[in-house]
């Protein structure tokens, strides 16, 4: 007799639930509109757009009624989100209760909107093993862009004549991140326990140039 099978049945997705729909939720129905029948959520959305015709908004009930839900919350929202959502799932999609409550893995697209929506297909173990060097990386990538973005929108209005190559790509690497909420900002500055470090050395090099910029020879 053959061992029984223990893998995990795939399950057909025909219906996405959004919690949360900002910025990142909106960039999740432009591009997944086209292949699933999308619910979105947002107790801070006041009214339908008409730009967002193809979807259907509900509470978090029908949210959560669907075959998949992705919450698009922002980070310091996480954990309410999770305690809000969780009565209203469906059983197969109770995950954490047969975990025990264990942490559950999470994921954010690492990039911004012009690239598409990331692909977070990773197993749960392996999230976990690279959680850490993604947190330091993540501290690095988008911590600093973030960081000299905000510095560069204070000091406008910026030369947009007579610039250089180099310059356009800073310019637009701050175009690509100034419309980003201040609760993104904070999240990743500060709920990254990675980033104030990285934030130390990088205000100390720019401190030691500084110096060695005021020196007199």
């Amino acid at each position: 007799m053959s061992p029984k099978s223990t893998a995990i049945q795939p399950i057909r997705i025909r219906s996405i639930g959004i919690l949360g729909f900002g910025a990142f939720g909106r960039l999740i129905a432009e591009h997944l509109h086209p292949y699933f029948t999308l619910f979105a959520c947002d107790p801070a959305l006041t009214a339908e757009d008409e730009r967002y015709a193809h979807v259907r908004f509900g509470n978090i009930s029908a949210v959560a009624g669907c075959d998949l839900v992705i919450l698009a919350v922002p980070v310091s929202e996480l954990s309410s989100a999770l305690r809000g959502i969780r009565p209203h799932l469906r059983k197969r999609a109770q995950w954490h209760r047969r975990t025990k409550d264990r942490a559950m893995p999470c994921t954010r697209p690492l990039g911004s909107a012009h690239r598409g929506v990331p692909a977070a297909c990773a197993q749960a173990g392996r999230i976990h093993r690279l959680a850490g060097g993604a947190r330091q990386q993540a501290a690095i990538v988008q911590g600093i862009t973030h960081l000299i973005a905000s510095v560069l929108v204070r000091m406008e209005p910026l030369p947009t004549q007579l610039t250089t190559a180099s310059f356009d790509h800073l310019v637009q690497a701050t175009e690509m991140v100034r419309q980003d909420a201040a609760s993104v900002f904070l999240a990743i500055e500060r709920d990254n326990p990675y980033a104030a470090e990285v934030r130390e050395q990088f205000f100390l090099i720019a401190e030691a140039m500084r110096s060695r910029l005021d020196q007199r020879d």
